[in-house]
């Protein structure tokens, strides 16, 4: 009689919402993979694989449910494997750190020029003395945890960055049509979704623009202010600064590019420009594995523009895109040897990485309308790593 293997055992130690969305999001007739929430029943067990998302924890301070699961994922990685590593994860905490990061990865992985800022530091001086164009992107060097690492505001001119609280990263902004793509690598699959970012601004245009006065007419510093948790500024919150997005969005309709076949108001076909999305998507998805096999992770999500050659900021060097078959694909099938021999520059690529997060709660659902974290192939795939490791 065949002996029916043991189900592989996962341990969660996440947060009360993050484990609810993840215990909703499992297939009911997964019986390869048995998951146990840690923090209600923390007993070892010897074998298992335990998902965490130890740079949250780390980066809530002396938060006591923060603590407490950083301390449990460090005794159970005496014992466990952890999808991933705690040094590899807890980089993830810190925007400056990733942006080191990225910057090892050029000319093959290219991001917006950028600049930390720390306390006691005139961020206006240290903006103008290091070259950044205006406008600019502030964001808390904390990327995850606390409330305040999802505030982040454009500055359409040096003096306003003094506005934003230090420690602080600057990135140049670089205009890219009012979309950005949200790519998801879950083990060896991979994942893409559109949505709407900040409109098109001009670099030219900050240099000249007015300021408003009060009182005795001390000037207002131009600092638009949002999170990353809400709704994206609109056009008319920058002013003069703002040129339109190239592709109008309206608040009803999907953050996905349409799939309809028609002809678009300049005469385009709506079904080339559905085919040239479908290619700057899978270029996406691409680049997102690329990162995540390079920070040697499973659990990634990369945020990538598509740089406006029109009107943007910032040395952009090229990847080169590829060809998939389907809208979830494998990191293998990604990357190849073609890959490294083409990400030397010699086809040109207007993608840019602007942001990282590990462990997104998009990881859970892939977006394929299914049970959606593909448990099995994550944990084979960390297992495969650390044999090889």
């Amino acid at each position: 009689m065949e002996k029916v293997a043991e189900p592989l055992v996962c341990l969660t130690v996440l947060t009360p919402g993050m484990t609810e969305r993840l215990f909703k999001a499992l297939t009911a007739d997964n019986h390869a993979v048995c998951f146990v929430d840690a923090t209600t029943e923390p007993q070892v067990r010897y074998g298992a694989v335990v998902l965490h998302r130890v740079m949250y924890d780390a980066s809530m301070g002396e938060e006591e449910g923060a603590r407490r699961r950083l301390e449990l994922v460090r005794q159970l990685s005496d014992s466990c494997v952890l999808v991933d590593p705690i040094e590899r994860v807890l980089p993830f905490a810190d925007r400056g750190k990733l942006c080191s990061m990225l910057a090892q990865l050029a000319p093959a992985v290219q991001q917006p020029r950028w600049l930390v800022v720390q306390e006691g530091q005139d961020a206006a001086a240290a903006a103008q003395d290091a070259g950044l164009r205006l406008p600019i992107i502030c964001k808390p060097l904390v990327a995850c945890g606390p409330p305040r690492s999802h505030q982040l505001a454009v500055g359409l001119e040096y003096a306003a960055l003094r506005g934003f609280p230090a420690p602080m990263l600057l990135q140049e902004y670089v205009a890219h049509g009012g979309r950005i793509f949200k790519a998801y690598c879950v083990g060896e699959h991979v994942h893409c979704e559109e949505r709407d970012s900040l409109p098109d601004l001009m670099s030219s245009a900050c240099e000249r623009v007015s300021q408003d006065c009060v009182g005795d007419g001390e000037p207002i510093p131009h600092l638009v202010r949002f999170s990353t948790q809400g709704k994206m500024p609109r056009a008319c919150d920058f002013g003069p600064v703002a040129m339109g997005s190239s592709r109008a969005t309206d608040e009803t309709s999907p953050n996905t590019a349409s799939t309809s076949v028609g002809v678009s108001a300049c005469g385009r076909s709506c079904h080339d420009e559905t085919v040239a999305w479908e290619a700057r998507r899978r270029e996406a998805m691409t680049l997102a594995a690329t990162v995540a096999r390079s920070f040697e992770v499973g659990l990634l999500g990369v945020d990538i523009i598509v740089r406006n050659s029109q009107e943007g900021t910032g040395h952009i060097e090229s990847i080169q895109s590829h060809e998939h078959q389907s809208p979830r694909h494998s990191l293998t099938s990604l990357l190849g040897k073609e890959h490294c021999d083409n990400a030397q520059g010699n086809s040109p690529s207007q993608m840019v990485v602007v942001d990282l997060n590990y462990f997104p709660n998009t990881c859970l659902k892939l977006g394929d309308g299914g049970a959606a974290l593909a448990a099995l192939e994550t944990v084979s795939y960390t297992h495969l790593r650390a044999h090889e490791t």
